[in-house]
């Protein structure tokens, strides 16, 4: 895997009058696992939201690999999005009326040319996480620990550069909970980013730099 960085400069968002997020600066590089922690609903999903250009900073700016993304258009902020970021959320945003294996397929339908064969992917990564046996179950048949990894496992398949993931091991038991982290710190262990957010002061102690909110802005 290449080397890649993510910057923060300066990183603010409002929502109309009121500042969630000022003034947070940082910078990651591959084979780093950032940790953001904070009580809930303090900011931590609209950092990521931020890191993964899903959201339009209000201040300061994101760089990805040296590149500036301030002032960009949405085509190609689409387009680096598809090819660097992964993303984990908080809620798992399964379509369905797609398999397992199907959803988990879902990022290679916006690559041209796949280096691997979809289908085979989606299996091979749903065995490691122990979904082996739910390749063709609909999101409606399955736990929500199940789901859950479903969407981890759709993360992963392009190896994206930079993995975001918003409480990753929510509603998993510890075998579950296990497995998914050792699949996101594996990620970083092989030259990738691991930006994650989490309140499991257990996770957070496993990184590399962790970023904790005071007052408005977050810092190491």
């Amino acid at each position: 895997m290449d080397t890649h960085t993510i910057e923060a400069r300066g990183l603010g968002r409002s929502f109309g009058d009121q500042v969630v997020i000022e003034n947070t600066s940082f910078t990651a590089q591959s084979g780093m696992a950032v940790a953001l922690t904070s009580p809930s609903g303090s900011g931590k999903s609209t950092l990521l939201s931020m890191l993964g250009l899903l959201l339009t900073p209000t201040s300061g700016e994101v760089l990805v690999d040296g590149v500036s993304t301030k002032g960009v258009g949405d085509a190609q902020l689409a387009a680096m999005r598809s090819r660097t970021f992964g993303f984990i959320f908080q809620h798992t945003q399964l379509i369905g009326s797609l398999r397992a294996w199907e959803n988990v397929a879902v990022p290679a339908r916006f690559v041209k040319h796949p280096a691997f064969d979809p289908k085979e992917r989606s299996q091979e990564l749903l065995e490691r996480f122990g979904l082996g046996e739910r390749l063709y179950h609909y999101p409606h048949q399955l736990s929500v620990g199940q789901k859950r990894r479903i969407a981890a496992a759709r993360a992963l398949l392009l190896d994206p550069p930079i993995l975001i993931a918003d409480e990753p091991t929510n509603d998993l038991d510890a075998e579950s909970a296990g497995s998914v982290t050792e699949m996101l710190f594996q990620h970083a262990r092989q030259g990738g980013i691991l930006l994650y957010a989490s309140h499991d002061q257990a996770l957070v102690g496993r990184a590399d730099l962790v970023l904790r909110l005071t007052g408005r802005t977050f810092t190491a």
